[in-house]
């Protein structure tokens, strides 16, 4: 009975033991490629790009009744509606007339049945020493049906206290509740990455830092063993940085290039994340014929296992 006890703990030692060591290399994970997933001609665009699943204000993904999962992404000018079950193959829902208001990012809000569209716009751009979009919200009612969803434009953001151009400066807004509080990870370049907060949901935000000072934009998160992880690169960079925080203020940089694509030495950012059953999967923008100055892109898949 003792040797059954004592084997007992050694193959529990042994177990805590892998799981530490899986928690220490998360910087050495290979992605399994899946291939294109989305292409433009799937959303009559030429053009997809920036894909962001629907999320609750926490970060869950959002899912219906039905099983499916929906993206939002960037179809061309417009904002587009994705949804499929295995995350391997899409179908097109909708496309959103928000003409311009690109790089969108939606939280399902269940107690009023809203969907918040928080979106760059690059058709009214503020000028400095380089081009800014301006940060704005759209809201939309939920609907089962959600080809039918219509989006009201609600105007610019206004980040008080910000130091950039503009209060409404900056793109690829990344929104989080957490405790109470909201917070917005957003870009601009050169200038850097930047955190703002609200107690609700809408326009009106205030500074908080900037958590990278480097030229980084596209931020896409994960949640795992209570961190908070940030794949972020830039247009003409070859891979994604990875990033860690515990509290969401404070980032540091964990490796550089962590998720990049054999296929492609140029790997421009935007992409978003979904953590599903212990697997990793990673959606994220591919240029066309490896050409990323046309700025034409598809969409592909990439997935790992952080749990066994």
């Amino acid at each position: 009975m003792l040797t059954v006890i004592i084997i007992s703990v050694i193959i529990l030692i042994a177990s805590f033991l892998t799981i530490q060591q899986q928690k220490i290399n998360l910087t050495d994970l290979q992605f399994l490629h899946h291939g294109e997933v989305v292409t433009p001609s799937m959303v009559k665009a030429h053009n997809a790009k920036d894909p962001e699943f629907f999320r609750f204000a926490n970060h869950s993904i959002f899912r219906d009744d039905d099983g499916y999962y929906y993206v939002i992404i960037t179809a061309h000018l417009f904002p587009a509606i994705l949804r499929t079950k295995d995350l391997k193959t899409y179908e097109l829902v909708a496309t959103i007339n928000l003409m311009g208001k690109v790089a969108p990012y939606v939280i399902y809000y269940p107690q009023e049945n809203k969907l918040y569209l928080f979106y760059s716009d690059w058709l009214n751009t503020i000028q400095g020493d380089i081009k800014y979009a301006r940060l704005g919200l759209a809201v939309g009612n939920y609907s089962k049906d959600t080809g039918s969803i219509k989006f009201e434009d609600q105007g610019y953001l206004i980040i008080e206290n910000t130091p950039l151009i503009d209060p409404s400066a900056g793109w690829d807004p990344y929104i989080v509740e957490i405790n109470g509080t909201y917070f917005m990870i957003y870009s601009s370049a050169t200038h850097g990455v930047h955190l703002a907060s609200a107690q609700k949901l809408g326009r009106n935000w205030r500074y908080v830092s900037t958590i990278i000072h480097e030229n980084r934009e596209n931020p896409a998160l994960f949640q795992y063993n209570n961190n908070w992880y940030m794949l972020i690169g830039i247009y003409d960079a070859s891979g994604y940085d990875l990033y860690s925080s515990k509290d969401f203020l404070r980032w540091r940089l964990l490796k550089r290039e962590w998720f990049k694509d054999p296929e492609y030495s140029v790997l421009p950012s935007g992409s978003t994340c979904a953590l599903i059953n212990g697997t990793l999967y990673h959606l994220y923008q591919v240029p066309l014929d490896g050409d990323y100055i046309s700025g034409r892109f598809s969409l592909k898949l990439a997935y790992t296992a952080l749990e066994p």
